[in-house]
């Protein structure tokens, strides 16, 4: 994910790089202002999702060898691909949400109100384990995206800086981008720098590669991609006529934790917030990433009132105090 070379999310086209794609404003941000306090407001927004709901503890599992396969590619190239691992939730309800937001003038990440979209980190686990090897949190870094046809999502980039691995290449934090419909060069699929054929992994945030060691990263509805936060990777541009769906995903940050914090505030591992904190969180990816998709003025002053009302001042100023319970 991508942030001004710290912290970030995915995605966007090398040659002639396309405006980002502005979310819809039709003013029904202010008229809901007051409403999206309250849960059952989005409970009755989407009667089949569930905010606060029972928690099955599931991950999606893997055995010895297939952690150890992971982990030897990210250290190698610097990503790796995991085909349908198993994921128990609904995802093509789930697109279905993200195009019910954009027709209301809602950006996707307000999805994560409900309980489906965390349990998509939550059933990570086994993934994250196997390949940072050793504890972790969730970083308070998480997106969504909905790319129709002739638009793209984030231009090219690294989600941090070197710093993100130690000297071996073993990465301090990773990235897990989710496809919720096909990626396809057509609609938008992520590409990424090899890092065994990118000359600056690890060293600094230029991109020196060549043409021709690009990798396009198709994928189905399921599948999961993880890559280390020093691999250059965007989303292509998508067609402005394809028969595909538009290429909708979601993206979640993770770091060691025997490492500083990259952002505050780190998350419980496989954590479903409360409903106020899922809020805060998703006020603050409005902020952190406003710069990359072309924010509307009404979206910041929601975001800001999120903030304002949800949390204290001098926490805002830490940006650690109020994460999981």
């Amino acid at each position: 994910m991508a942030k001004a070379q710290k912290n970030s999310s995915p995605e966007d086209t090398p040659s002639k790089p396309p405006l980002p794609t502005k979310v819809k404003s039709t003013g029904n941000i202010r008229d809901i202002m007051q409403d999206m306090f309250d849960p059952d407001f989005w409970r009755k927004k989407a009667p089949n999702f569930n905010i606060e709901g029972e928690i099955e503890d599931y991950a999606f599992p893997l055995s010895n060898e297939e952690k150890a396969e992971h982990q030897e590619r990210v250290l190698i190239e610097g990503y790796t691909h995991l085909h349908e691992p198993g994921f128990k939730v609904p995802l093509p309800e789930m697109a279905a949400l993200f195009t019910q937001m954009v027709e209301q003038g809602l950006p996707p990440v307000f999805s994560f109100v409900y309980d489906e979209f965390w349990l998509l980190s939550k059933q990570l686990h086994n993934l994250i384990d196997g390949v940072l090897d050793t504890e972790y949190a969730m970083l308070p870094d998480f997106w969504a995206w909905h790319i129709e046809p002739g638009k793209a999502g984030f231009t090219p980039h690294r989600d941090k800086g070197p710093d993100s691995l130690f000297p071996d290449r073993t990465p301090k934090s990773v990235t897990v981008w989710l496809p919720l419909t096909e990626t396809h060069p057509l609609n938008g699929c992520m590409y990424i720098l090899p890092a065994d054929r990118d000359p600056s992994y690890g060293l600094d945030s230029g991109f020196n590669g060549k043409l021709v060691d690009i990798r396009a990263l198709p994928g189905n509805p399921g599948d999961a991609f993880m890559w280390t936060q020093h691999a250059m990777h965007w989303g292509c541009h998508a067609a402005d006529k394809h028969k595909l769906p538009p290429r909708m995903s979601v993206a979640f940050e993770y770091q060691r934790t025997d490492v500083p914090a990259f952002n505050n505030p780190l998350l419980e591992p496989g954590i479903v917030p409360p409903f106020e904190i899922r809020l805060a969180l998703i006020a603050k990816q409005i902020m952190q990433y406003k710069h990359l998709y072309n924010a509307p003025p009404e979206l910041i002053n929601a975001a800001q009132t999120i903030l304002s009302k949800l949390v204290p001042p001098h926490e805002q100023e830490q940006q650690n105090t109020y994460g999981t319970e």
